[in-house]
């Protein structure tokens, strides 16, 4: 099998969701100064944003090992193309979630 050599598709997911999420977050503040809430506690939605994404993480790496390595250690391509810059974009959101809880008590 032949295995993926770049690790640009993992940078560019982990900056998609660390940008990404920061913007959403922003957002949601500029509009709590304008007196629109989307949501009431945005503490408790970005610990639960932060829950998620450990499951995400937590399960996915587990499911790659178990479900699609073979006795070699080999993963089929498609799980390097797509699975493992998803992951990278899942921690891009979890770390930006950790300081948005500090931020929104």
């Amino acid at each position: 099998m032949k295995e993926l050599k770049s690790e640009a598709p993992g940078w560019i997911g982990l900056g998609f969701g660390f940008i990404g999420y920061t913007m959403f977050m922003f957002f949601l503040l500029s509009e709590r100064t304008n007196g629109i809430h989307y949501f009431e506690n945005l503490a408790l939605f970005n610990k639960n944003i932060m829950y998620l994404m450990s499951f995400l993480l937590v399960t996915m790496s587990i499911g790659k090992k178990r479900l699609f390595t073979d006795e070699k250690g080999n993963s089929p391509l498609w799980i390097d193309v797509y699975v493992a810059p998803f992951i990278f974009f899942l921690i891009g959101i979890l770390f930006p979630a950790m300081f948005f809880v500090l931020i929104t008590k």
